[in-house]
C-alpha cells in the first residue's frame, strides 16, 4: 500500500477548498470588477440641466463601438467658414496651454479642418484636488465646430490621503456620490473650455492665414501675420516695443521682429 504523504494530504485539501468549496466555507478572493456604467443610459434618466450660467453642458455617453466614455458636442460660430473656424479654435488653444502642465497639440490636419489636443484641469485644493487628463478634438465646420472629448483619466482623492486615477468609463456615479460630483465637475469643466473656445472663434471675424504653406512646413517665415508666428510658436514670454517694430521673445532661442504688422526678421540663435 502506497504511503500517503503530509505534503500530499495538504495539497489535497487546499485543492479541495479551492474548487469544490469544502466543508462549507470560501477562501477569500478579489471581488469581480463591476461593469462599466452606460453613460447614455444613466444621463437620460437624470434631471440635468441645458446650461448653467448661460453656458451649454455637454455630458458624457457610452460610445456602442466600443464602449468607451466621451463627451461629444457641437457649437455656432457665426460668421466664420471652416477654415476660419480651424485656425480661431486652434489659435485658442495655443494661446491658452498651460506647458508647465504639459499640455500640447497633438495633432494639425489643415485638409480636414481639424485637430488634436492634450488638455489638463486641476481644480479644488487638498483632499478636495481633482485633475482631469483629456484629448480634445475639434472638427471645424461652416458656421461652428464639433467637439469630442475622450480618453478622459480622472485624479482625485476618494479615501485617505493617496490620489488615485480612474478613466471616465470606470467611475460609477450611479452609485457612488463622489463619482457623480466627479462627472458633473468635469462636465462643467470641459463645457467652459469649449464655450470660450467658440467665443474668442466668433470675436475673430478678422482671422486668416495667407502663409498657410509655411504654417503647414512648420517655420516661422518672413511676411507671416502674428496670429500665424502664435500657431507655431504660441504666445511669446516678453514683447518689446521700439517705434514701430514688435519684438517677440521666446526666451534665448528665437526672437521674431514685427514691421507694419508683419514678419520682417527671424533671430534665431
Amino acid at each position: 500500500m502506497r504511503k500517503i504523504t503530509t505534503a500530499a494530504m495538504l495539497t489535497a485539501l487546499v485543492l479541495s477548498l479551492a474548487s469544490n468549496d469544502a466543508w462549507g466555507f470560501k477562501i477569500p478572493g478579489k471581488k469581480a470588477p463591476k461593469p462599466p456604467v452606460d453613460y447614455t443610459e444613466w444621463i437620460s434618466i437624470q434631471e440635468l440641466p441645458a446650461q448653467e450660467e448661460g453656458v451649454a453642458l455637454f455630458y458624457p455617453s457610452t460610445e456602442a463601438t466600443d464602449g468607451s466614455a466621451v463627451i461629444k458636442g457641437s457649437l455656432p460660430v457665426k460668421g466664420l467658414d471652416a477654415r476660419q473656424v480651424l485656425l480661431a479654435t486652434l489659435l485658442y488653444a495655443v494661446n491658452n496651454f498651460d506647458t508647465e502642465a504639459d499640455e500640447c497639440l497633438l495633432s494639425v490636419d489643415y485638409d480636414k479642418n481639424e485637430f488634436s489636443a492634450l488638455l489638463k484641469s486641476t481644480q479644488g485644493a487638498n483632499n478636495r484636488e481633482t485633475t482631469y487628463t483629456r484629448y480634445l478634438t475639434v472638427k471645424a465646420k461652416d458656421g461652428g465646430f464639433d467637439f469630442t472629448t475622450s480618453d478622459v483619466a480622472v485624479r482625485y482623492r476618494e479615501k485617505g490621503l493617496i490620489p488615485r486615477t480612474l478613466s471616465l468609463a470606470a467611475l460609477h456615479p450611479e452609485s457612488n456620490t463622489r463619482h457623480g460630483e466627479l462627472v458633473m465637475e468635469l462636465t462643467r469643466v470641459n463645457a467652459a473650455y469649449v464655450g470660450e473656445m467658440a467665443k474668442y472663434a466668433e470675436s475673430r471675424p478678422d482671422i486668416a492665414a495667407p502663409n498657410l504653406a509655411a504654417v503647414r512646413n512648420g517655420k516661422v517665415t518672413t511676411g507671416m501675420l502674428p496670429d500665424e508666428v502664435n500657431l507655431l510658436l504660441g504666445p511669446p514670454l516678453e514683447i518689446r516695443k521700439s517705434g514701430e517694430k514688435r519684438r517677440w521673445i521666446y526666451g534665448n532661442e528665437i526672437v521674431v521682429i514685427f514691421e507694419d504688422g508683419k514678419v520682417s526678421r527671424i533671430i534665431e540663435r
